[in-house]
């Protein structure tokens, strides 16, 4: 399967390669033969059940597991990582928390406060909210912090470990729109795992359906409107139409459906193959 849905590298402004990819914890193989490419900007979503594989994947591709087999080559000049927890510093303010990695980066306290302030903004944090410190903000708040340290960076990929799941839906949609718009206007690569396939059919380009023990990926779906266009009839509508494909259902272990929808094959605007 890794094989078909690998391809030689064409964007000049970077790309993530993931070959042969093979991965143990112990006598356990968590991962087989994972490939696909990530070029500047496709967004990616690693979409499958619980214990498939998709975090320690993510992990090796941010470095944060040392690789065992195949390769992974990742040409862009800034990566930054998104978690499902926020992360945030508790004895540092939202402020310092947010610019933590300008910081690290050697900017000064007034540049780095300056570009903060302007993009606190953007993820609807209030000046008061910026001198908090994260015991003082809502799981929401603390989630749009995370989301604009990670932006501050300016990254050309974004590595992104279900930071969503566990927000309400109009918060959700707020982050959505706002990842897309930076996506969009940065030309960003984006690599995302998540068990909500609905998710993926809003964010993503394409979506690796992956299967478990061992994790490996089954299909790969292309969806073809871009995400800009995709208002949440279309988006409930691609979904449903997904979930009605065998394949999907066996990766996700759901039994067959009860009653069938057939899709039109011409109207359609996704394609998989296996």
């Amino acid at each position: 399967m890794s094989s078909s849905l690998n391809r030689k590298p064409v964007s000049q402004k970077g790309y993530l390669l993931v070959e042969n990819v093979e991965h143990d914890f112990v006598r356990t193989q968590v991962l087989q033969n994972i490939g696909f490419t990530v070029q500047a900007g496709e967004v990616y979503a690693l979409v499958g059940p619980s214990g498939c594989g998709k975090t320690t994947l993510l992990h090796l591709c941010n470095g944060l597991l040392d690789l065992q087999d195949g390769i992974i080559e990742n040409t862009f000049q800034k990566t930054a990582s998104m978690f499902q927890q926020p992360r945030l510093l508790p004895w540092k303010t939202c402020l310092d928390n947010m610019t933590l990695g300008l910081k690290a980066k050697g900017w000064n306290k007034k540049d780095r406060n300056l570009k903060g302030l302007k993009l606190a903004k953007l993820v609807g944090l209030q000046p008061s909210d910026l001198e908090k410190f994260p015991h003082q903000l809502s799981g929401g708040m603390q989630s749009r912090v995370a989301l604009a340290r990670v932006l501050l960076l300016e990254p050309d990929l974004l590595l992104l470990d279900e930071p969503f799941s566990a927000l309400d839906i109009g918060l959700k949609t707020e982050l959505y729109q706002l990842l897309l718009e930076q996506q969009t206007q940065q030309d960003l690569a984006v690599l995302m795992i998540t068990h909500d396939l609905m998710e993926a059919v809003r964010l993503s380009d394409n979506i690796l359906l992956m299967k478990s023990k061992p994790g490996r990926i089954a299909a790969s779906f292309k969806l073809t409107r871009p995400p800009s266009l995709r208002d949440d009839a279309w988006v409930y509508q691609t979904t449903a139409e997904l979930l009605q494909q065998p394949i999907v259902r066996e990766s996700f272990e759901l039994p067959p459906p009860t009653s069938p929808s057939p899709v039109d094959l011409a109207t359609r605007e996704w394609s998989y193959t296996c």
